[in-house]
């Protein structure tokens, strides 16, 4: 993803990515980006998130629509699609989430065609959305979360 595209959606300095995770996937980037454009099956599919609904627009992949979901054990999010471009090569979603326990954060889902053998990379990227939350110390479970972020994807 050019810095272009996070200088002007996310306030970003270098020090803002918190992690990001890398997947490569045997179907081409149209198909990968349909399902992760229909969140009602990943939703379904991961076991801790449940109760998808719909606060401004009915997709979720649309800039300026809103959703919310709830990450069992964890927390209420609602998360705003603030960012989304879509070319043959390269297709880029960016959204703000905000948890009721005083996380927020920026995810961007980064697809690139591989175009050698019609595979997709799908990279993963959490940003912080503030220089530092005082409250929450994310340091000692930052594997945590990153491993969740790789079995997600």
């Amino acid at each position: 993803m050019s810095d272009d595209v996070f200088k002007s959606k996310i306030p970003y300095d270098g020090n803002s990515i918190l992690f990001s995770t890398s997947l490569i996937f045997e179907q081409n980037i149209d198909t990968i980006w349909l399902y992760l454009k229909d969140l009602n099956s990943i939703i379904n599919n991961i076991d801790f998130f449940e109760n998808l609904k719909f606060i401004n627009g009915n997709n979720t992949w649309i800039e300026g629509n809103i959703f919310s979901f709830n990450w069992i054990g964890l927390t209420y999010l609602e998360i705003k699609c603030i960012y989304i471009n879509s070319s043959y090569y390269k297709k880029i979603i960016i959204c703000k989430a905000k948890a009721d326990i005083g996380i927020n954060f920026y995810k961007s889902l980064c697809l690139y065609k591989i175009t050698q053998n019609n595979k997709t990379l799908v990279k993963s990227i959490i940003s912080r959305t503030e220089d530092k939350n005082k409250l929450i110390d994310f340091s000692g479970s930052r594997n945590y979360y990153l491993n969740i972020d790789f079995n997600i994807l």
